[in-house]
């Protein structure tokens, strides 16, 4: 750099910059020295400062986040095997320069039960990111989860850590129709059909707390609300009991099953039930009560039988 005017009273503010540095540099003591010269007629006249150092440290880094945050993701079971993945995703950045690091090892944690976090879990960043592919297994609950980023300082880069992010964990209920499976019940000497079925998760686990209904189609149509077997941890039934309702025929049943936190379930068999109704027959009477064979007898019967043509002999 080349000043002019420069005197006593007056002297020049001079500033050099310089920002080619790496993290080969990094050093507690950087000497630097200022050199000035001025040629004229006699010669050229040097002088230099006295000698002066500075330390060069690792650059500061910091994760921001970019995707992932509230995501919600199916577990990996075994049941049905029906699951996605979510991306949990940050910037990883050196503060200092502005931009994004890739090719250094960073961890995430992850709670498992919502409040424990898991074993950390490495992975390199690339493109300045920090990308890790969430498929959880049957190892984390369903609910909401925390997680966040890690870094640990390395040679040229310091220590930092992410926020807290949530992401949900969902699985899918797997409901199984126990009864009925092709019975048949009898108007006038059955009493109640019973329901019952069984819910699961994924991954194996009896699901309590879950709403279970039975809605039933046929020539009538009814809805039954099961609940909780007691000692049974799963099984959900009801026993339906207005009979004379029903008309003859083949019934199907659908068990619906839903929990808050999971993918709701069904499951249909058709022709579970099948509903027989015989002619009611009451006031049988004959008139006369008594009288002669050559009299003419008239018999009388009421006879009901809802939604069938009947032949009475």
């Amino acid at each position: 750099t080349t000043v002019s005017g420069c005197t006593a009273s007056s002297p020049c503010h001079v500033n050099l910059s310089y920002s080619q540095y790496t993290c080969a540099n990094i050093t507690d003591y950087m000497y630097y020295k200022f050199n000035a010269s001025d040629t004229d007629a006699e010669g050229t006249w040097t002088r230099e400062s006295d000698v002066k150092f500075f330390s060069i440290t690792q650059d500061t880094t910091g994760f921001f986040y970019f995707a992932g945050n509230n995501s919600v993701v199916n577990r990996v079971g075994s049941v049905v095997n029906n699951y996605n993945t979510t991306y949990l995703i940050n910037e990883f950045n050196d503060t200092v320069k502005n931009e994004g690091i890739s090719g250094e090892t960073v961890k995430i944690f992850i709670t498992t039960d919502g409040s424990s976090y898991g074993s950390a879990i490495y992975l390199d960043t690339s493109n300045g990111l920090a990308n890790y592919t969430f498929q959880p297994d049957c190892s984390y609950d369903v609910g909401k989860q925390k997680w966040y980023y890690e870094y640990a300082a390395s040679t040229c880069y310091g220590s930092s850590q992410s926020d807290t992010f949530y992401v949900y964990v969902t699985d899918d209920l797997v409901a199984t129709l126990y009864e009925p499976d092709g019975d048949t019940y009898e108007k006038g000497v059955d009493t109640e059909i019973v329901f019952k079925g069984y819910v699961e998760d994924d991954c194996g686990n009896a699901i309590t707390g879950a709403t279970v209904n039975f809605s039933v189609t046929g020539p009538v149509n009814f809805y039954c609300l099961a609940t909780p077997v007691g000692g049974e941890d799963g099984n959900y039934s009801c026993s339906y009991t207005d009979l004379n309702s029903l008309q003859e025929g083949w019934y199907n049943v659908t068990m619906l099953v839903n929990k808050s936190g999971y993918i709701n379930d069904s499951y249909f068999r058709q022709n579970a039930f099948y509903f027989v109704a015989p002619p009611l027959l009451k006031y049988a009477n004959v008139t006369p009560r008594q009288a002669g064979w050559g009299r003419n007898f008239t018999f009388e019967v009421n006879v009901s039988d809802p939604g069938d043509n009947v032949t009475v002999k």
